[in-house]
């Protein structure tokens, strides 16, 4: 069953629809990867492309269950669970590098690895529906993420902002998405929202990430010198040993925003991965 429905428009425009009903483990299908790292070779090569369109819809509870099932489904050892978590990682990362404008068109809730795939595009416009909601909750099930969660949305909105997200799995309704700057701008119908993502691809925005532009510094600092690195990173390790109880989620994805945040964005993918991998074999690869 095809995952991924790829149409182009007479302006230029590519539309990739997701279907992950014919993938047990969502995002982390095998079949999906293949059919996404095909969809941004395509992207890459085709000639007087515009910008590309993810149709994202109700990437949320059911994409969280797909996710918990493949994660605990990952075998072997730290090292081999790590690459096929990098791997996995890995086309996304194309996906943002591919070198045309992507935006997110997320109709319905984002949650977990569907909130990943929309953090590596550059732009991210949701639907107002106040049933939908959005964020990073793998925390809740005893994981992390692992599709670059932990280090997109502390270099996007900051680390102390970040951290209450991903620490305790926070999920936002349109309106505080919108504020917390979890997404760019909301529409107010499904036509709205395809028109809002159309006319930003031919605005002829910078097809690039904030991160990938040199220079570029991750808001509010990082690392021990960081003005909130005592409170945020030592006191919290504390905190997290003592609130988390036998759940080493919290901690393993303290230290992967810690280490990852001091490093170039690919470096910090592959550390996040490696913590997750840790995680996935009983460990929480914190200290």
């Amino acid at each position: 069953m095809t995952m991924i429905t790829f149409i182009r428009d007479d302006a230029g425009l590519a539309l990739l629809r997701f279907d992950f009903g014919g993938a047990a483990d969502g995002i982390f299908s095998k079949a999906f990867l293949r059919e996404l790292d095909a969809a941004v070779t395509r992207v890459a090569q085709e000639e007087d492309l515009t910008g590309v369109i993810l149709l994202l819809k109700d990437a949320g509870p059911e994409m969280e269950a797909a996710e918990i099932r493949a994660r605990f489904s990952l075998q072997g050892t730290a090292v081999g669970r790590s690459d096929q978590l990098r791997a996995a990682g890995a086309v996304l990362r194309r996906l943002e590098t591919c070198g045309r404008p992507v935006v997110a068109a997320i109709c319905g809730s984002a949650t977990g690895a569907g909130f990943e795939l929309a953090l590596a595009c550059h732009r991210r416009i949701a639907l107002n529906d106040p049933d939908s909601l959005f964020g990073l909750s793998q925390v809740r099930s005893g994981l992390m993420p692992a599709l670059g969660g932990t280090q997109r949305l502390p270099r996007l909105i900051s680390i102390p902002k970040a951290l209450p997200l991903l620490l305790e799995g926070q999920l936002l309704a349109p309106e505080d998405a919108l504020a917390a700057g979890l997404v760019h701008e909301l529409a107010g119908t499904p036509e709205d929202l395809m028109a809002r993502a159309a006319a930003w691809c031919l605005s002829a925005p910078a097809a690039q990430q904030p991160w990938d532009v040199k220079g570029f510094r991750i808001p509010g600092g990082t690392g021990p010198l960081a003005p909130f690195a005592t409170r945020e990173f030592q006191n919290g390790t504390s905190r997290l040993k003592a609130a988390s109880g036998d759940n080493p989620a919290p901690r393993a994805i303290l230290s992967a925003v810690y280490e990852g945040t001091l490093l170039p964005i690919d470096t910090a993918l592959k550390i996040e991965a490696d913590f997750c991998a840790v995680l996935l074999g009983g460990g929480a690869g914190a200290a």
